[in-house]
């Protein structure tokens, strides 16, 4: 029967480089710290995200920004957590990032019914007002194209 080896024991070439999301969990913390303020960036978009092309530029460019964010806390969380699965604090970690993952896709529950609100038409007006908005030309489509199936924003952020 084989064992797990321990992290300790395996070469360097073999293991995650951790530092390049994080160089320490202090700075993890931080990270954490960060990308949760920025979710109350983000709920302050609610209600008012296609409001003029410019607004809706930015609440796309807040959303990225938080979910990058919020995927390399969780990224390193979850790595961490899988060097030493018997460890608590990596699986604290690991926890405390899937929470926060949950609580950014919550607090964006309102991008896409908002989006739904508009006609293509407006859409495309959007884009010709806001050139930088033509890189969600396709992201736009899909949520237009899916407008029939998707709920209200109340229920989608359940």
């Amino acid at each position: 029967m084989s064992s797990v080896r321990e992290r300790s024991t395996v070469d360097e070439g073999y293991t995650w480089e951790l530092e390049a999301l994080y160089a320490t969990d202090e700075e993890w913390e931080t990270g954490f710290a960060n990308a949760q303020a920025q979710l109350d960036e983000l709920r302050a978009y609610e209600g008012r995200a296609v409001e003029d092309p410019a607004t809706l530029l930015e609440t796309l460019e807040t959303y990225e920004s938080v979910m990058r964010a919020v995927a390399n806390v969780t990224a390193y969380a979850r790595m961490r957590r899988d060097e030493d699965t018997t460890d608590d604090d990596s699986q604290a970690m690991a926890s405390r990032g899937q929470s926060l993952r949950a609580e950014a896709k919550s607090a964006g529950s309102f991008l896409e019914p908002e989006i739904q609100t508009l006609e293509q038409e407006t859409v495309s007006e959007f884009i010709a007002t806001e050139p930088a908005l033509a890189e969600y030309e396709h992201y736009f489509d899909d949520i237009l194209r899916t407008k029939q199936h998707t709920r209200s924003a109340a229920v989608e952020s359940l």
